[in-house]
């Protein structure tokens, strides 16, 4: 399937074209999105097929765990089991930003997405 290239306008971007991209998530699609670094590839971490499609398309092997993207504390916290006790101090201190936490998974992502761990 070829890939659709949406043009956004990072300044100002377009409610249209956001809508659309999310609907293609929400139909079980992947979509590419820009980070602060680098592209990555999204979908729906709860549907099966779409998180198939983004192992397939990277070639990555099964056994490594995706990164999961959050939108918000409240949505890490509902992802993350058991975060560490500095996990709160630094994302409310650094959040949004360009700052990873690496946290154990939610027993509620399906065992595809975190690589049967």
């Amino acid at each position: 399937m070829p890939a659709e290239i949406l043009r956004i306008n990072a300044q100002s971007p377009s409610v249209d074209v956001l809508r659309y991209a999310a609907e293609r998530l929400l139909h079980g699609e992947v979509v590419a999105i820009p980070t602060d670094t680098v592209y990555g590839l999204a979908a729906d971490p709860f549907n099966l097929s779409a998180v198939e499609e983004i192992y397939r398309v990277k070639g990555r092997p099964d056994e490594r765990a995706l990164p999961i993207l959050v939108n918000s504390l409240d949505q890490a916290m509902l992802l993350s089991r058991e975060v560490p006790r500095n996990f709160l101090r630094l994302a409310e201190e650094f959040w949004s930003g360009a700052l990873t936490l690496v946290v154990d998974a939610s027993h509620r992502l399906p065992l595809k997405v975190t690589a049967n761990t």
